[in-house]
């Protein structure tokens, strides 16, 4: 007899998925979903109905993750946007709109003319690759004390 309640309990929330009407998201959308499950490789989204989204790992942030664990969480609600398809599945990418954030708060430090530190990452004979907010800048020779030389690489500048 319980068995036959769960059963039925079930029934209802598949029809009541069912009955959520999701059209497959388009390339440029931004969809909102529940992180569901995570792996190596990346997560997957409950993004409404019956259908499920996913994130890999290296579209889970400007700046690189080994684990997707570092950025997610199971649980946590994300707004993405769709780059994709995967076998019939939303591929997604927080990426975008980290990108335009970094944007805006670089222009902001451009407006305000203000100092910030970079960390580099290496070095060559003009100067030195580092990262800032995620994004990668170019910082010239002529701009910091010393010698470009592979002792530089992770120091913040």
């Amino acid at each position: 007899m319980v068995e036959e309640a769960d059963d039925e309990a079930n029934y209802e929330s598949f029809l009541a998925a069912d009955e959520e009407e999701v059209d497959p998201p388009k390339n440029g959308q931004t969809i909102t979903g529940t992180v569901i499950e995570m792996d190596d490789n990346g997560a997957l989204l409950e993004i409404g109905g019956k259908m499920s989204g996913y994130l890999p790992i290296k579209e889970a942030s400007l700046v690189t993750v080994k684990h997707i664990n570092e950025v997610l969480k199971v649980g946590q609600e994300v707004t993405a946007e769709v780059i994709g398809t995967l076998k019939g599945m939303p591929v997604v990418s927080l990426r975008s709109s980290q990108l335009v954030v970094a944007w805006e708060k670089v222009l902001n430090i451009r407006a305000t003319d203000a100092a910030f530190e970079t960390t580099i990452l290496e070095v060559n004979k003009g100067g030195a690759v580092s990262e800032f907010l995620g994004l990668k800048c170019f910082l010239p020779g002529s701009h910091f004390m010393g010698i470009a030389d592979e002792n530089l690489i992770g120091q913040k500048n």
